[in-house]
């Protein structure tokens, strides 16, 4: 995992084209079906066409072929990973690679043993996204969520963690700052501090439906009721847009039916840089797609076949994460 770490590191320094590294960050979707309708999410706002979760034998495919040479192996991306049937088990056959594994959930469902199962499996982190600390705030972006439910759910998984000698799982409380909640911040901290999960307040972000469309400033202007007031919450007001896109060089997603996207950001079918995934992985890794994407990046010229990537409009409208 190191040397692959190391190698990778260098090769996006040298701005290298063609990679014999691997990727360090690995986004395996373990389906994008949401239960819950968050307003900026491409997801909640029905904009997915095909929702589907993952099959275990796909997820065992993908983590066979990127999780030996990984750094992060992320189970989820659009949906709510707790909705698979086979979330237990997929954390337990990511938990074999040396990488550091992580789900990012709602917590709103939580079925029965899976609390016990996630604190035996070897997940590392399970960070749990409660943006508010009462119903009315929270329930102002996670449409359709309960909060009790979700406090109960964390305190559940908390107590079996806290049953499991050798546990490796941490339990985070995720709160995604908006200017319908930002009053409640320190409330939700003392909830946290309360049920025994750490905290992190983290800036929101929007135009994740129109990345390719809008730039980072109209996106910002549009959704501008969302952004917190106070400067140092929101990421509008702090942040520069990135010249070189480093997800090209160190990230791969590997969406629920097997499809290869460059990054977290995408979810159209048509963007995919391969719509299939192969054992092969370093054919689509070091495929057309993503060597020209690369090159757009290394030396500022766009190719014809770069010009019909999604990295082109992203690149563009200062959208690069």
């Amino acid at each position: 995992m190191w040397r692959n770490t190391r190698l990778n590191n260098r090769e996006y320094r040298d701005r290298r084209t063609v990679l014999k590294s691997l990727p360090q960050t690995v986004f395996i979707d373990t389906g994008n079906v949401c239960n819950l309708r968050c307003e900026l999410c491409p997801s909640g706002l029905g904009k997915i066409d095909k929702k589907r979760l993952m099959s275990l034998e796909m997820f065992k495919r993908a983590a066979a072929a990127l999780g030996p040479t990984a750094r992060q192996i992320h189970l989820y991306n659009w949906g709510e990973p707790m909705l698979n049937s086979d979330i237990v088990e997929m954390c337990r056959i990511a938990a074999r690679f040396p990488a550091k594994t992580y789900i990012a959930t709602n917590l709103n469902v939580l079925k029965p043993g899976q609390a016990q199962g996630l604190a035996r499996s070897g997940l590392d982190v399970l960070n749990v996204s409660v943006d508010g600390a009462t119903q009315e705030s929270y329930e102002a972006y996670r449409a359709g969520g309960v909060i009790e439910k979700v406090l109960a759910n964390m305190r559940e998984v908390v107590r079996a963690v806290r049953d499991c000698p050798g546990s490796r799982l941490k339990v985070r409380w995720q709160f995604l700052t908006s200017r319908k909640n930002q009053h409640e911040v320190e409330d939700a901290r003392r909830i946290a501090d309360d049920i025994g999960v750490k905290f992190k307040a983290r800036r929101m972000r929007v135009g994740l439906e129109e990345f390719d469309e809008k730039s980072i400033f109209e996106a910002a202007e549009a959704d501008d009721q969302w952004l917190p007031e106070a400067e140092e919450l929101n990421r509008y007001k702090t942040e520069e847009a990135h010249e070189v896109c480093c997800q090209l060089w160190n990230t791969a997603v590997v969406n629920f039916d097997g499809s290869i996207t460059p990054c977290c950001q995408i979810y159209k079918e048509s963007q995919a840089f391969s719509d299939s995934f192969e054992d092969q992985f370093r054919r689509i890794w070091n495929g057309p797609s993503y060597v020209a994407a690369r090159e757009m990046f290394a030396t500022g010229e766009v190719s014809p076949r770069a010009a019909k990537l999604v990295c082109n409009p992203c690149r563009r409208l200062g959208n690069v994460l």
